[in-house]
């Protein structure tokens, strides 16, 4: 089927007399926002009509390739989404009822664009750059994104909006904040273990933490993911415990080592992602 899309104007304009004009995509309208999701979800269908299962199926380079070429179109977007958008741009004091609205429109776009990011890339969090020098960017692009999904959240917490509560009715919110939480914690056993010596209480992780706790009275799932996730830092600290007396007591050793499989106890994580395993939210 082939259709116009839709022009940025407001609802007020449709006046069904004579040819409308698109106004800059810097103008916020009534449209903006669907707009920005109709480019989304045309992403998301290519990602669906290459069949990410096919691919893997494939060799390494060509799934990678097509993984980036993904990350490109969403990439795009991110570049091309207009200043209102864009979260850093507000400071919680809103002065209309239009203010707000798009608030929470730039709040929906942000979650959904990183989350599919965050899960395009958390494959490679754990693959060496000596395989391939691009998966250190794959892991950067997957953590910067985790970090963006937190604070969005924060964001969202610092507004008291009342969709603070409404949003946990919805699954795809959920899903990006769980999402963030595991690649944080992730990168966090495999590559800053020491952290997990000590209270888990400053930093993204830890306001991903709080926050799942914070929803555990109204979420079963939010419940169930904030006991798993303190399970597995309980683990590897008793773990990393154990490391560290092994090399005391053994005069000869100067650093401590730790490999990938003392992190990534496959059952754990597949655990995890037992109710992750969906396609895109857009």
């Amino acid at each position: 089927m082939t259709v116009n899309k839709p022009l940025n104007v407001n609802d007020e304009d449709l006046t069904g007399t004579g040819p409308l004009n698109s106004l800059p995509h810097d103008r916020p309208t009534d449209m903006s926002y669907f707009i920005l999701r109709i480019r989304l979800a045309e992403i998301s269908r290519s990602i669906v009509d290459h069949n990410l299962s096919n691919v893997a199926s494939c060799n390494r380079p060509n799934y990678y390739a097509h993984i980036m070429a993904m990350d490109f179109e969403i990439d795009q977007v991110m570049r091309d989404i207009p200043p209102f958008f864009n979260m850093d741009a507000y400071a919680h004091d809103f002065d209309s009822d239009a203010g707000i609205r798009i608030f929470l429109q730039a709040y929906m776009l942000n979650s959904h664009m990183h989350t599919q990011r965050c899960k395009l890339h958390i494959g490679f969090l754990t693959s060496s750059s000596k395989d391939n020098p691009a998966y250190a960017a794959s892991r950067d692009t997957c953590l910067k994104s985790a970090r963006q999904i937190v604070h969005a959240e924060v964001q969202m917490l610092q507004s008291k909006h009342p969709f603070v509560q409404v949003r946990l009715g919805f699954a795809a919110f959920l899903y990006g904040l769980f999402m963030a939480s595991i690649a944080l914690l992730m990168d966090t056993c495999i590559h800053k273990p020491d952290l997990l010596e000590h209270d888990v209480s400053v930093g993204d992780l830890a306001d991903a933490l709080r926050m799942i706790q914070e929803m555990n009275a109204n979420s079963l799932a939010a419940a169930t993911m904030h006991e798993s996730l303190m399970q597995i830092i309980a683990r590897y600290r008793a773990q990393h415990r154990h490391s560290q007396t092994e090399v005391q007591l053994s005069p000869t050793s100067q650093a401590i080592t730790f490999d990938d499989s003392m992190f990534l106890d496959n059952t754990q994580w597949d655990d995890l992602f037992t109710g992750l395993a969906s396609s895109s939210f857009f």
